[in-house]
């Protein structure tokens, strides 16, 4: 049987795990002292758990087939081994979300809301075990979750943060950098986000008399209320993580870097590119164009839309444009990385909204 670890290791320069890092290091329980400490008191053990988010299709992701989006809400005990964390046995299935369609940010609330109630008797005042193989007259398990684990569009629509489509384009949960200010890579000058004053404008949404209101607050500051502030010890601007699947071998910060933030080796300098980032109102127009287009079904006026907006559309939605896949192994992988062009994501886009009318 497998030790649980409890303790975080010796500080070194190289961090291989969680563990390793200041999170749990400084994670402090509800006695208001360091919740894992380096001599574990003999009649409680302490849990840390990740928590994962995500949407997939049950019936796989074939251009052709149906188009439904069913969820899942699954935990780790990171106190495990980590050659033991991952093994299918030892992942727990907290909920399933059902389809065809994702839930609303607002409505995901309601989803996870169990699991959360569960989690408060947890972590206070925790529950009692009568005997287990290493304590022989039982012991307190006190338990809490700590990185919310998920690709950016479940990050954010589980932590309260708005969508990239955020009229202030505040896109981040760590920092308040806005799309006008995108090309700024200078991380010092940036303004980063505080746990009181999250909590303290989240409450104010929660607690606001309409829902004009609620939208008022969520525009400026592109966060809401969730479910999972209900956990005291639980801070959105430092816990909400991007799982490394999705940033290394998805490509996904290489695109970002690339792509995004122009960091190519070729790239031209800011003040020469001809495609500059668009400020707020600009990101309006350009959505408010894109969604009349597809409203009229006119393939001509969504052409006429930067390519951004259009393969974030389809992103958001599941969508993906159909591609001549090669029967030649060679040829599919010299095709692997080409770009996918604007009309290809735009006809996809009708095609499927076409298929949802109907």
């Amino acid at each position: 049987m497998a030790s649980l670890r409890q303790t975080p290791g010796p500080m070194t320069d190289t961090m291989y795990d969680i563990w390793d890092g200041s999170v749990l290091r400084q994670f402090k329980g509800p006695d208001g002292e360091v919740f894992f400490k380096s001599n574990p008191s003999n009649t409680e053990i302490h849990l840390a758990f990740s928590m994962f988010v995500d949407w997939f299709n049950l019936f796989g992701t074939k251009q052709s087939g149906k188009h439904v989006s069913f969820g899942a809400v699954y935990m780790v005990c990171l106190n495990l081994p980590v050659d033991l964390r991952y093994q299918l046995e030892n992942v727990y299935l907290a909920g399933i979300i059902p389809g065809p369609h994702e839930p609303s940010s607002y409505h995901l609330n309601h989803v996870i809301r169990p699991l959360v109630d569960d989690l408060i008797d947890a972590w206070s005042p925790g529950f009692q075990l009568t005997h287990t193989a290493a304590h022989a007259f039982g012991c307190l398990v006190l338990c809490a979750v700590i990185p919310l684990v998920c690709d950016l569009l479940a990050a954010r629509k589980t932590a309260g943060f708005a969508g990239l489509g955020n009229l202030e384009g505040k896109y981040c949960s760590f920092c308040l950098q806005t799309a006008a200010g995108i090309a700024n890579t200078d991380v010092s000058s940036w303004k980063h986000r505080t746990w009181k004053e999250h909590v303290a404008i989240t409450e104010l949404w929660r607690d606001a008399e309409s829902e004009g209101i609620q939208e008022k607050i969520y525009a400026q500051f592109g966060i809401r209320w969730c479910e999972l502030l209900h956990l005291t010890y639980w801070n959105p601007t430092r816990f909400t993580v991007i799982d490394s699947m999705h940033n290394f071998f998805a490509g996904d910060l290489q695109h970002h870097c690339r792509n995004v933030l122009g960091m190519s080796a070729d790239a031209k300098p800011i003040d020469e590119c001809q495609v500059q980032p668009h400020a707020p109102v600009e990101q309006e127009r350009e959505l408010d164009i894109a969604i009349n287009a597809i409203k009229l079904g006119s393939l001509t006026g969504l052409n006429r839309v930067r390519r951004g907006y259009i393969v974030a559309l389809t992103q958001a939605n599941n969508v993906r444009p159909k591609t001549n896949v090669s029967r030649n192994p060679l040829e599919r992988l010299r095709k692997k990385d080409q770009v996918i062009g604007k009309l290809a994501y735009a006809k996809a886009l009708l095609d499927w909204v076409s298929r949802q009318v109907s």
